[in-house]
């Protein structure tokens, strides 16, 4: 059998208190598998179970709303009803028995949440009631947060938590990008709040370390908390560095396990310039070691179009980062991992540049163009 070239793509590491069996982990990407009422599907276990299988060192899930007010979709996991239990801790299980560190993604959509058919009750919450373009031309109004909504909302994020280790995973990512709510207290472009979660930088970080704190209460010393991190805006007068910097060594001072820095909001993924960039091979690699060298002890984990073992194994030699999140890819071929190391790597399906079948279907059940004939026909690779 032919044995990868790469070395250190396969070398372990320690991340918290955990090791990681290689520097290469299943990302998190948004599918829709889980069943209408927010519990998790036959066909999300599945999925999951066939990534696991692969031998990435970790496999991060999909986000999953905290609360019925912070979903995105229908068709996702939503953690404030204990009746998701029983299926997360399946799905806890159908990652670990393979092998990879288990973590759940957590998050509340804020300005981008719902309501959708059964949220109609639900309000679109965020930190101020800043307009903002939804879909194409449609605009849409957020209201902003009460300060006891606030306070709600930073329980909701550590009861997740909580019921996240509960059900037997390694760890729990915030997500903390993509223009979530998180990122959006941060943003003076969108945070236009005049108590103590907005104005100045220290203000409007309160409510992101807020959460960290109440997650990392929740979940104790010893368990994995990770966070996607929101490096730039990619808007005009957007959250960029200095700030983005700053904030990021506040995280790494509570104690944070991990980043996965990333650059991009909904928002400026309409911005045809921004789409064309998403295409490029390693887009995100001067930014990530740009972010990188000012958090030196915290590992940092690279995402962004790094489609083949020999980009991973450069990124992790120029010192970019300490390990390869490879979502889409290992979406297209679950056996991406595997066939890296068993030196197979031209045999590996390979997610298609400006495609996004995926993100078309996710509503749906996302599916990919990449996927053989009788894969696709099956509707997924489980």
């Amino acid at each position: 059998m032919l044995r990868s070239p790469y070395k250190l793509i396969f070398r372990p590491l320690e991340v918290g208190r955990l090791k990681l069996r290689n520097r290469l982990i299943c990302g998190p990407m948004f599918v829709g598998y889980a069943n209408a009422d927010g519990t998790v599907s036959d066909r999300m276990l599945a999925h999951y179970e066939r990534r696991a299988k692969g031998r990435p060192a970790m496999v991060i899930t999909e986000h999953m709303a905290v609360n019925v007010a912070g979903a995105q979709f229908s068709n996702m996991v939503v953690l404030s009803d204990r009746k998701c239990l029983p299926g997360l801790t399946q799905l806890a299980e159908c990652i670990k028995k393979h092998g990879p560190v288990g973590v759940a993604q957590i998050y509340h959509a804020g300005r981008y949440a719902g309501p959708w058919e059964q949220y109609k009750k639900a309000r679109r919450l965020a930190p101020s009631a800043t307009p903002f373009p939804l879909f194409g031309d449609m605009e849409a109004t957020p209201q902003e947060m009460t300060l006891e909504e606030i306070q709600e909302t930073i329980q909701a994020f550590a009861d997740a938590a909580a019921l996240v280790r509960e059900a037997g995973f390694d760890g729990v990512e915030l997500h903390g990008a993509t223009g979530y709510l998180l990122s959006q207290f941060l943003s003076p472009r969108i945070n236009k709040r005049e108590d103590a979660y907005g104005g100045s930088f220290d203000n409007r970080m309160k409510f992101p370390l807020e959460v960290y704190d109440a997650v990392r209460k929740a979940v104790g010393p010893d368990f994995l908390v990770g966070y996607q991190y929101l490096v730039k805006e990619w808007v005009p007068d957007g959250w960029d560095f200095p700030e983005a910097g700053q904030f990021a060594q506040r995280l790494q001072k509570e104690g944070v396990d991990y980043f996965i820095p990333q650059g991009g909001t909904i928002e400026s993924w309409n911005d045809p310039a921004v789409r064309q960039t998403l295409q490029i091979e390693t887009y995100q690699v001067a930014m990530i070691k740009e972010f990188s060298r000012g958090i030196r002890g915290t590992p940092v984990f690279a995402c962004g179009r790094i489609y083949d073992p020999a980009l991973g194994e450069t990124v992790i030699t120029r010192g970019v980062a300490d390990v390869i999140v490879i979502s889409r890819g290992m979406f297209a071929d679950p056996d991406w991992v595997q066939k890296s190391e068993e030196g197979r790597a031209a045999d590996l399906f390979h997610c298609i540049p400006d495609c996004y079948e995926c993100v078309q279907t996710q509503k749906s059940g996302a599916t990919c163009a990449a996927w053989p004939y009788e894969i696709k026909k099956k509707g997924i690779w489980g």
